[in-house]
C-alpha cells in the first residue's frame, strides 16, 4: 500500500508531524486491510468504467460526425481504420483524464 500518501493525508488532517502521522497510519492500515483493500477495488473499477465511458462517447460521436458530415463520408472509402484511431486515442485520452483522479 501507499503508506506514505496516508501518512501525508494523516498529516494534513491532524496536524502531526510526518513520523506520527506513518505510524498513525500504518497501525490504521493494519487494523482496517479488508476495507482499505475493498475501497481501493472499488475504485480501480470506478476508473476502468469511466476510461470505458469515455471511450465509447467518444469514438460513438467521431462515427457520427464521419457518416454524418459530407466532406468527411464523401473522402473516406473505408471505415473502420478511423474508428479504430478514434477508439486508441479517445482511450488514451480518457485514461490520462481518468488517471489524474485515481
Amino acid at each position: 500500500m501507499q503508506m506514505s500518501r496516508y501518512s501525508y493525508v494523516l498529516m494534513a488532517m491532524q496536524g502531526t508531524s510526518y513520523c506520527d502521522s506513518a505510524r498513525d497510519s500504518y497501525y490504521l492500515i493494519k487494523r482496517n486491510y479488508k476495507r482499505f483493500e475493498i475501497v481501493k477495488s472499488m475504485g480501480n473499477e470506478f476508473n476502468t468504467l469511466g476510461k470505458l465511458f469515455y471511450t465509447l462517447t467518444v469514438s460513438t460521436i467521431c462515427y457520427i460526425i464521419m457518416i454524418r458530415v459530407s466532406f468527411f463520408a464523401e473522402s473516406i472509402t473505408e471505415s473502420i481504420i478511423p474508428f479504430v484511431s478514434f477508439v486508441i486515442i479517445s482511450y488514451t485520452i480518457g485514461s490520462l483524464c481518468v488517471g489524474m483522479y485515481g
